[in-house]
């Protein structure tokens, strides 16, 4: 971990600083609203921007959502290299299935600091959308987030 490297010898240093971000993380996590009208409320836009943001590397959070788009879930698919991720959609569609979730929303980071979809992105976003379709589950939105800076494929038409 980048911390370990730069705090090297202050072991509760990096302690203190990884338990204040859990704290950060669970307060952001419970200000977003039990029941999500739409994946761009600026709550869940902040929760995840703290949560993958800042890192270097691209990582995919999948938000699992009830037949009321109440948060079931949120969770971790993959890490990848700063420019890409290996993500399958039938593994995202296949742990909505085990929480029985009624609708999904995406989201991954761009290290580079542009968060504008990729070809890479809608194609990814397309196939899962079409796997989803099948089973009837809604795929409400996937975000893109880099930095403090942010897109919607669905407020981009793209959805």
């Amino acid at each position: 971990m980048s911390l370990d490297r730069i705090l090297s010898g202050q072991e509760e240093v990096v302690k203190l600083l990884q338990a204040t971000e859990r704290l950060m993380l669970a307060r952001l996590l419970t200000d977003i609203p039990r029941k999500l009208v739409a994946g761009t409320d600026q709550r869940l836009v902040q929760y995840l921007q703290a949560r993958i943001g800042s890192r270097s590397t691209e990582t995919m959070r999948i938000l699992f959502l009830d037949g009321a788009n109440r948060l079931m879930g949120d969770e971790e698919f993959g890490d990848g290299s700063p420019r890409r991720i290996l993500v399958q959609p039938r593994s995202i569609v296949k742990r909505a299935l085990e929480l029985d979730a009624s609708g999904i929303i995406l989201a991954h980071n761009h290290p580079g600091g542009n968060p504008e979809p990729s070809r890479k992105d809608v194609q990814f976003t397309q196939s899962l959308k079409s796997a989803c379709q099948q089973l009837d589950i809604r795929l409400q939105d996937h975000i893109i987030i880099s930095g403090n800076r942010w897109a919607s494929l669905r407020k981009l038409g793209l959805l």
